[in-house]
């Protein structure tokens, strides 16, 4: 048999520092998650916020139209009891 010269790396040192890479990608993964769901958040707030705000303002319009057609009705209705001669009520 020929003589070989082939060296064995030291096993425990490429494991230590195979588990040094995976810790620090790990930390690595972990601060960039963090990262995105903190923006998550704070879109999600500001779009909330957003949500809000256009829902009061439907409701304000909301109540607008309803308090404008109810006095067109109102007055429709005197217009038509004037026509036909109904008594009105006095406040």
């Amino acid at each position: 048999m020929a003589n070989s010269n082939f060296e064995v790396p030291d096993m425990r040192a490429f494991a230590e520092k195979s588990v040094e890479h995976m810790k620090t990608a790990f930390d690595g993964f972990l601060a960039a998650t963090q990262k995105v769901l903190n923006q998550a958040q704070t879109q999600a707030l500001g779009a909330q916020s957003g949500v809000r705000e256009m829902s009061e303002l439907a409701m304000r319009y909301t109540e607008r139209n309803i308090a404008a057609t109810l006095s067109e009705q109102a007055q429709e209705f005197g217009r038509q009891a004037a026509k036909i001669g109904v008594p009105q009520v006095k406040t």
